[in-house]
């Protein structure tokens, strides 16, 4: 079974760390792990703005929608 996908638009990646992406979500900055970032996001490294997919158990488990 495929994995469920939650698509933020207008995300902008602010700052990052080896392992984590600082974005800015919904007028939230918010951390991100990068490895749980979908391929198919316009928003994955510092500097990039667009939409920004992430598996819906993160979104969910951090109360983010």
């Amino acid at each position: 079974m495929a994995e469920e996908h939650h698509t933020f638009e207008d995300a902008v990646a602010i700052g990052d760390s080896a392992l984590a992406l600082q974005v800015k979500v919904e007028g939230v900055v918010r951390w991100v792990p990068k490895k749980l970032i979908h391929d198919d996001s316009e928003c994955y490294k510092k500097g990039t703005n667009g939409t920004l997919i992430l598996p819906l158990w993160f979104v969910e488990k951090n109360g983010w929608v």
